[in-house]
């Protein structure tokens, strides 16, 4: 499945487990959540699944920003509609990942932890 994210949702942390490869979590319209940050922290095992996020399709928000992890350093691109994932390879329980939108059409990365990539 999937989820679509709303204002209701704004300020949560939300807890992704392992098992879920095709399930794909959707950003509110950026615009009429300024200021809200969304937490997603992975509770699986470590490989255990592909966490998915994306801008919300319809709206051509972007997500901008960067993760670091020792010598890892990945930068999110901002292109309109583009996804971030913790990927099944690289994922650790416990990574985490905090948007806040930003502008009208921008989620930004205000926290990390592990390795995400665009």
């Amino acid at each position: 499945g999937a989820v679509s994210l709303d204002a209701s949702d704004c300020g949560k942390t939300m807890s992704v487990t392992a098992g879920v490869d095709t399930f794909l979590i959707t950003l509110p319209e950026a615009s009429t959540v300024l200021g809200c940050p969304l937490t997603f922290i992975y509770s699986g095992a470590d490989g255990g699944a592909l966490v998915d996020i994306t801008p919300l399709d319809s709206d051509a928000d972007g997500i901008e920003g960067g993760c670091t992890l020792a010598a890892s350093v990945v930068t999110f691109s901002g292109t309109a509609d583009s996804n971030v994932k913790l990927t099944k390879a690289t994922g650790l329980t416990g990574d985490t990942i905090t948007l806040t939108a930003i502008t009208a059409a921008m989620w930004g990365v205000t926290a990390c932890q592990g390795i995400w990539a665009n």
